[in-house]
Parts: structure tokens; C-alpha cells; sequence
């Protein structure tokens, strides 16, 4: 059974005062079967003999795993949004998100040993929708150097990242300037999305 996880309410204000937060919103039920709130018979976990410990050794994807397991056993997966949790809102700064970023390299192991999982990746290769659009921007700006009419290539990502908080023209320019941090943030991910598919001998970005 799993329930909604939402960013502290109480919290609400670091979100609001920095570009650079993180928390978790999860609305039930997700494919991710995050473990931050959701509950399974005791009995069901000990059949399964819990997280594989020795399989997933980053950090995420032990959750998922679990769930398919479970489902692969006869369980149910059901959502109950009544089940609130309230998730931390932390500011964690650029850097922090570009090491959080950083640390997905493992999640490789999942598609490798889930391969149906697949079937809800952007193309079945891609983790997050963003993730092809940075790839077509960063190639969209090493071909501007040779030819501007490249530089079309950026909307798509400018699109799926545009500022969309707050109102006026100062507002959006300080949403624009948070841009090549998002890329930043998200080709780093890519990267580590990269070594982890190497090593686990399956296509992941």
C-alpha cells in the first residue's frame, strides 16, 4: 500500500527563496514504488527476503526492485493518497544537487535486471523526458560554433525548463539565469546514468 508524499508544507519557504532545493512529491501509485511511504505485509517481505542489499548498492532502485519482486509474487500494488508523509525541503545549493546528480550511476542495475521497466523511460532508454532534450541542446551548441542556425536545437530544453515561478520581468530573469545550472544538473546525471549502463551492460541515459 502506497501513500502521497508531498514537500513539507512548513517548509515551503526554502523552495520558494532558492532555485537549488530538493524534496520528494510522490503521488500513488508510482512505478518507482519509493519507499519513503509504503507499507507491506510482513509476511510478503520476509518471503521476498527483503531489499537486495548485495544487487543495489546505490543509491535507488532497491525500492523498485522490491515492488516487482512483489508484484512478480502475486501481490497487489495499491494507492491510498489519504496516507500523507511530509518529505523535507532541504537547500542544498548547485553543488549539492550536481553530487546528488551524480550518485544515479547505480540505477543501471534495475533496466538490467528488470528490462520491462523499460517500457516507462522516455524511448525506453531515458530516465527523465529532459534528459534527450539537454543531450540535443549541448549538440545544438558545439555546431553553433560552425553553424548558428544550431542554436535551434536549445528550444526544445528551454521549453521543458523555462521559469515558471513567480511574475514580472524580474521574476523571469532570475528564473533564466537558473537555466545552465539545470543543464548542468542534468548532464551530469546523464553521465552517471552513462558509467552505470557501461558497467551493467545495459542502454540507460
Amino acid at each position: 500500500m502506497q501513500g502521497r508524499t508531498v514537500p513539507d508544507p512548513d517548509e515551503a519557504h526554502i523552495a520558494r527563496l532558492t532555485p537549488w532545493s530538493w524534496s520528494q512529491a510522490v503521488s500513488p501509485p508510482s512505478v518507482a514504488a519509493e519507499t519513503c511511504n509504503i507499507a507491506y505485509p510482513r509476511t510478503l517481505l520476509e518471503r521476498l527476503g527483503g531489499f537486495d542489499e548485495v544487487g543495489f548498492t546505490g543509491v535507488g532502485g532497491e525500492d523498485t526492485d522490491l515492488c516487482v519482486r512483489g508484484l512478480a509474487a502475486g501481490a497487489r500494488q495499491v494507492a491510498a493518497p489519504d496516507a500523507v508523509v511530509f518529505h523535507a525541503v532541504e537547500d542544498v545549493g548547485l553543488l549539492g544537487l550536481l553530487r546528488i546528480a551524480s550518485r544515479w550511476g547505480p540505477l543501471a542495475s534495475l533496466y538490467a535486471k528488470h528490462p520491462a521497466l523499460r517500457r516507462d523511460l522516455t524511448l525506453g532508454i531515458f530516465w527523465k523526458p529532459r534528459h534527450p532534450l539537454v543531450l540535443l541542446a549541448a549538440g545544438g551548441l558545439l555546431l553553433a560554433r560552425r553553424d548558428r542556425r544550431a542554436l535551434v536545437a536549445l528550444l526544445p530544453y528551454l521549453g521543458r525548463v523555462r521559469p515558471s515561478s513567480g511574475r514580472g520581468r524580474r521574476a523571469w530573469i532570475a528564473g533564466a539565469l537558473t537555466v545552465p545550472g539545470r543543464a548542468a544538473i542534468d548532464l551530469v546525471e546523464v553521465g552517471a546514468l552513462a558509467r552505470g549502463a557501461i558497467r551493467h551492460r545495459t542502454l540507460l541515459l
